[in-house]
C-alpha cells in the first residue's frame, strides 16, 4: 500500500476515534419509566406519577451529577407545590400544600439498569423576573462502576405522591388544580463536572402535564445558540 494512502487511512481512523470519544450520552426524559417514552401525561385519578431520566452511552463512572428541570412560576396550583422541596426561607409566595414526603427519589425497580452508590437529593429554586422555577438534583458517590456504554441507565427517577391532589379548586385536605396544563424542561444536565449540553443528544427533553406532548425541537439540541429566559419560557405555554 502506497505510505501516502496508507497516513491517510490512519488520518481519517483516527478523526473518526476522536469523534466517537467526543460524542455524549443519548439522553432520554420522559413520565413513567425509562421505556417506552412517555412524553405526556394526563391526571386521571389522585395517585403517583414517576418522572425518570436516562441515559445511554455512558463514557465511565459517575462521580457526580447535576440536573435542572424547571417549569414555570406564575402557574404552579396547589397541586405542585412540595413542601420537600419548599423551605421557608425560598417559598414566601405561597404555602406548600403538599406535605413532606410527598416526592422522593426512586432508584430501585426502573425497567433500565441503574448506577449502583448513586446518591440523589433535590432542592426548589425560583426566579422572579422571569417568572420561572425549577428543581435542582444532584447524585454523587457512584463509585469506580464503569457502566456498559450500550446500555441504557437510570439516572434519576423520582415520584410525585399525589394522592390528596384533586382536579379543580380543592378544599380541605385535598391540593386543587391537578387538572392545569404544566410543562417540564430540561435545563442543566452536568456529569462529572461536564456540562452536557454541548455533548448529549436528546431523545427528548420536554414532558408535559395535561396537554400535548410538544412537538419542537428539544432546545438542548442546538446547544451553541443562546436563549433568553423569555424564549425558554415559551416552551411552557
Amino acid at each position: 500500500m502506497p505510505i501516502r494512502r496508507w497516513v491517510a487511512i490512519a488520518l481519517a481512523s483516527a478523526a473518526w476515534a476522536s469523534t466517537c470519544a467526543a460524542a455524549g450520552p443519548l439522553m432520554r426524559y420522559s413520565w413513567d419509566d425509562c421505556q417506552p417514552v412517555v412524553p405526556s401525561k394526563y391526571f386521571t385519578i389522585p395517585g403517583t406519577y414517576t418522572q425518570t431520566v436516562s441515559a445511554m452511552g455512558l463514557e465511565g463512572p459517575v462521580q457526580d451529577l447535576t440536573l435542572v428541570i424547571g417549569f414555570q412560576f406564575q402557574s404552579i396550583p396547589s397541586a405542585w407545590q412540595f413542601a420537600d422541596l419548599c423551605q421557608p426561607f425560598n417559598c414566601p409566595f405561597f404555602p406548600p400544600c403538599q406535605s413532606p414526603g410527598r416526592i422522593s427519589m426512586l432508584l430501585g425497580g426502573s425497567a433500565c439498569d441503574t448506577l449502583p452508590g448513586l446518591a440523589l437529593s433535590a432542592s426548589y429554586w425560583f426566579k422572579l423576573t422571569p417568572p420561572i422555577s425549577g428543581i435542582t438534583i444532584t447524585g454523587s458517590g457512584a463509585g469506580a462502576f464503569t457502566p456498559d456504554p450500550m446500555r441504557r441507565y437510570t439516572l434519576v427517577r423520582f415520584a410525585f405522591d399525589h394522592s390528596h391532589s384533586v382536579a379543580g379548586a380543592g378544599g380541605s385536605g385535598t391540593c386543587g388544580g391537578a387538572d392545569q396544563p404544566l410543562s417540564f424542561l430540561i435545563g442543566d444536565l452536568f456529569l462529572n463536572g461536564v456540562d452536557q449540553r454541548a455533548r448529549a443528544t436528546w431523545e427528548n427533553c420536554v414532558v408535559t402535564w395535561n396537554s400535548p406532548a410538544f412537538q419542537g425541537d428539544c432546545p438542548l439540541v442546538v446547544p451553541v445558540r443562546n436563549r433568553t429566559w423569555g424564549q425558554i419560557k415559551s416552551f411552557y405555554r
